[in-house]
């Protein structure tokens, strides 16, 4: 073959010291797009970089005559300088050392992107469920022949319900059962977040 033909498609993962929150709305999707551009002055050219307060997401083509090391250290180096020059923040901006680096075939492309491009999205997601796996609730089990159902009630400021993953109108379908459902919420003044699952045994 005459010709070389190489295509490395990676992402890179890094995060800001201590995983402290400083990357601010203000600023943020400006610094992406400085990163962006970073990594295509080293060569390689960037598809998407986006994230959150507190880490970031790049995904590129890698140029095959440098290492992802090198592409890494040269982009948070001046990244952090670029912050920390324009004094967007009072104390000193720092990415943490290490990095995480993924290779993909061409097919993944679409969902890395879309995965990237969601990040708010995913972090609210698993931020919401790692709060319910502390928040306090009161649970209650009960069983009926070969059927378990069990019942969380969460603190809420409004009565909310979900019951195999939908909510009560698309779960019974008729007014009549969600209001004999609601009814001692209702009479009892108080308002949770109920989250039901039944199973059969």
């Amino acid at each position: 073959m005459p010709n070389t033909y190489v295509k490395l498609y990676v992402q890179t993962v890094f995060a800001v010291k201590y995983r402290n929150a400083l990357i601010k709305e203000c600023f943020r999707k400006e610094l992406f797009a400085v990163i962006g551009n970073l990594i295509n002055e080293t060569g390689c050219q960037t598809i998407i970089v986006n994230g959150v307060e507190d880490h970031v997401h790049c995904f590129f083509t890698l140029k095959t005559t440098l290492s992802l090391s090198e592409v890494m250290k040269s982009v948070k180096a001046r990244s952090s300088k670029w912050v920390n020059e324009n004094q967007f923040l009072e104390e000193r901006f720092e990415w943490q050392r290490g990095f995480g680096g993924f290779s993909y075939n061409q097919s993944s492309i679409p969902n890395v992107y879309k995965y990237i491009e969601n990040q708010e999205q995913i972090m609210e997601q698993i931020n919401y469920k790692e709060t319910k796996k502390t928040e306090k609730y009161i649970e209650a089990v009960g069983r009926r022949k070969t059927a378990v159902a069990r019942v969380r009630l969460f603190p809420s400021s409004k009565l909310s319900w979900t019951i195999n993953g939908k909510n009560l109108d698309a779960y019974f379908g008729d007014k009549e059962l969600e209001i004999l459902v609601s009814e001692p919420f209702t009479k009892a003044g108080k308002t949770f977040e109920v989250s039901k699952a039944t199973s059969m045994a």
